[in-house]
């Protein structure tokens, strides 16, 4: 004897057969709960997606007739003076009615007690096609009815199953559930759109599955095609049951920037300044530009404790067809004042950092912090331990660049604001040349207090000539130099700064075993070729890694 197929979707037919003097027969599912207590979603998703937000619309409507072999198993048992089915659910089911075609009869209906059928009938009425009864919660039910039914017919039988959906859940890939839903489906007769809230009238309501799916993604390194998840709902009473999504799922993308085959590269600083790091991702697929939303990386370096200040710049003015508008000659008879500029954030000054370009045969400088007059602000008279080492430039031909030079301090200089020194550039052989800022259209800019004078190299300094200092003549001038030192330690300063494309920039201090950084500019950076400007206040090597570009695809 053929045993029954306990298959969810197993597909046969109706099989007939004698044992002894009783003819007996099974109706195998073609699809056991088919559409009513289980149903699939596919949903395509990149392993490499951010998801944001992903919704389905589900739907479980209690059914008042169910097609017998969508929720059970069925032997018929015939003989010359009987006829009976037993109705195998596999489960409690709570049932009212049973209906069958062709004119046949349902005579007495029982129900199962555990170990045996009730001897008492739960339907004992006049012979009908559709007996209603009394609600019973059984997993059998024996059914004795007035003639033998064919495979056509036995696949017609219909039940009533009262019962509200529950139990329901939402598993993916056949993994544990992560959506349930185990009360009874209640529906709200009042509302008609579906939400979050409940079961609308339809019992229809949208369920965010957007951290489940969120799981199976966010691979940096992952495929950018998508890959296929099958999400099954389940009910534990049959129902109309149905699984879409609703509307369209939000979806970023995430990528680990490669550097040939690695993903990780060095940023060598030799002082500082910045270096551009070139984001290099796959072709937009539409013809709009990618916005970037954030940037994460893994930052490791061993770097000095000192900052240079401004890192970048500033930068000499320039005249039309010139490299420069004005720039000082110092010599051995001709000395450069210039008050060092307050809000540095640094405690003590280690050195100074100038732009000079030298001519002929090189030349012989140093700088010398001088006190300010605590009346008018003049330079007073030079420090003691205020001189910094001699820097020797080397010959160089007529009109040669110039140079970041740095002077240091044999002791670090203590820097405050209400007690800033002036710093004097003196030049005992040859002579150096150092080009002129303008003045800067930022109020706060310390490139404005930074106002050069002339004179001896004792002293005493006066102003610039009026046209090189007011703001309507030819250069408004003012003097570049760079801080060097050390920040409070209450107050620590960051060593690099990041910045994707002209977003605001964020501080980086990198640590020996790498600290992860986060760049989020406000409404994203749509652009063509998207870099990263990396820019550090010390020399040194950064080593950057994992670094991660989200955007919107």
């Amino acid at each position: 004897m053929a045993a029954p197929s306990a298959a969810v979707t197993a597909v046969s037919g109706y099989e007939s057969f004698l044992v002894g003097e009783v003819a007996m027969s099974y109706l195998y599912p073609i699809a056991l709960f088919q559409g009513r207590s289980e149903t699939t979603l596919t949903v395509a998703l990149p392993r490499n997606a951010l998801v944001d937000e992903w919704k389905l619309l589900v739907q479980a409507r209690r059914v008042d007739s169910t097609l017998l072999q969508q929720v059970a198993q069925v032997r018929a048992y015939d003989t010359t003076t009987s006829h009976e089915l037993v109705v195998d659910f596999g489960t409690a089911r709570t049932v009212s009615g049973i209906s069958l075609p062709g004119g046949a009869q349902v005579n007495m209906v029982f129900a199962w007690l555990g170990t045996q059928f009730s001897p008492t009938a739960a339907f004992a009425a006049t012979a009908t096609s559709n007996a209603l009864f009394t609600e019973v919660r059984t997993e059998r039910l024996r059914v004795v009815i007035s003639r033998q039914l064919n495979g056509d017919e036995l696949a017609a039988v219909s039940l009533r199953l009262p019962e509200p959906p529950s139990g329901l859940t939402i598993s993916i890939d056949g993994g544990q559930p992560v959506y349930q839903h185990p009360e009874p489906v209640q529906p709200r007769g009042d509302v008609s759109t579906p939400d979050e809230a409940g079961w609308d009238k339809d019992s229809r309501r949208i369920v965010p599955l957007t951290a489940a799916l969120a799981a199976l993604a966010a691979n940096p390194l992952g495929d950018e095609a998508p890959a296929s998840f099958q999400l099954t709902l389940r009910t534990a009473v049959p129902c109309e049951l149905s699984l879409a999504t609703s509307g369209t799922p939000k979806l970023r993308r995430i990528r680990r920037l490669r550097f040939g085959g690695e993903t990780s590269t060095r940023s060598d600083f030799d002082s500082e300044g910045r270096i551009d790091l070139p984001i290099d991702l796959p072709s937009p697929p539409g013809p709009g530009l990618r916005r970037i939303d954030e940037v994460r990386w893994i930052a490791e370096a061993d770097l000095a404790a000192e900052r240079v200040l401004p890192p970048l710049g500033p930068d000499a003015a320039q005249a039309s067809g010139t490299p420069v508008l004005a720039e000082l000659l110092v010599d051995s008879g001709r000395a450069v004042a210039v008050r060092l500029p307050p809000g540095s954030g640094l405690a003590t000054l280690t050195a100074l950092r100038l732009p000079l370009a030298v001519d002929g045969d090189g030349a012989e400088v140093r700088v010398v912090l001088w006190s300010a007059d605590p009346v008018g602000g003049a330079p007073l008279a030079a420090l003691p331990q205020g001189a910094s080492e001699p820097v020797t430039l080397a010959a160089a031909a007529a009109y040669a660049p110039e140079a970041w030079v740095r002077f240091d301090f044999a002791q670090p200089q203590p820097l405050a604001d209400a007690t800033l020194p002036w710093m004097v550039l003196v030049v005992a052989r040859g002579s150096a040349r150092w080009a002129l800022a303008s003045a800067s259209a930022t109020p706060a800019d310390p490139l404005n207090a930074q106002l050069p004078r002339r004179g001896p190299p004792t002293g005493p300094f006066k102003a610039l000539p009026q046209p090189l200092q007011d703001a309507v003549g030819p250069i408004n001038a003012r003097a570049r130099l760079r801080l060097v030192g050390l920040p409070p330690k209450a107050a620590p300063m960051a060593p690099l700064e990041l910045q994707l494309d002209a977003s605001p920039a964020v501080a980086v201090t990198p640590t020996a075993k790498g600290a992860a950084g986060t760049l989020a500019p406000a409404g994203g950076i749509a652009s063509a070729a998207p870099q990263l400007r990396l820019t550090s206040r010390v020399a040194g090597s950064v080593t950057w890694r994992d670094i991660d570009v989200v955007s919107d695809v």
